[in-house]
């Protein structure tokens, strides 16, 4: 309970855009300050992380089939949680929000690499998604307790 409480206290802050008059934009940002949206979040990077360090040399077909895939999973989810920011916010979000700014660039790294299918590109994509961690080390604290807790 701790942890889904600071995941609460550490989001972004984006009091400095006026509400939006468009309907669309309205609920796109209502879901966007949401707790379970923001849960949903760092879950997903959490996930893609443990996912990405399972990865090792020798694996089988069906190990690396089940790690494109789950690659796939998680690109898509990028791609759809930045366009529903970009609704609710427009790109001015992106600057307030640079964490977001940051999604948004390995969106683009991965994008390349699927459109120009190059192992080299999208490995360099998949190193920042391993980056995204940090975003989760904001909450150590509550990480470590759940983890002491887990283990005790």
């Amino acid at each position: 309970n701790r942890f889904i409480r600071s995941i609460g206290e550490h989001k972004p802050k984006y009091e400095r855009f006026t509400p939006p008059t468009n309907p669309l934009s309205a609920a796109m940002r209502s879901l966007v300050a949401s707790r379970w949206f923001q849960i949903l979040s760092v879950t997903c990077v959490f996930l893609n992380v443990v996912f990405m360090m399972t990865d090792h040399a020798g694996a089988s077909d069906e190990f690396r089939s089940f790690m494109t895939t789950q690659n796939l999973v998680f690109f898509i989810e990028l791609c759809a949680e930045l366009v529903i920011f970009f609704i609710a916010f427009g790109p001015g979000g992106f600057y307030n929000d640079l964490w977001k700014a940051f999604d948004f660039f390995v969106c683009i790294g991965s994008m390349v690499g699927y459109i120009q299918d190059s192992p080299r590109t999208t490995q360099f994509a998949r190193t920042f998604r391993l980056m995204r961690v940090i975003r989760l080390m904001k909450m150590i604290g509550p990480i470590r307790i759940i983890l002491e807790t887990l283990l005790a």
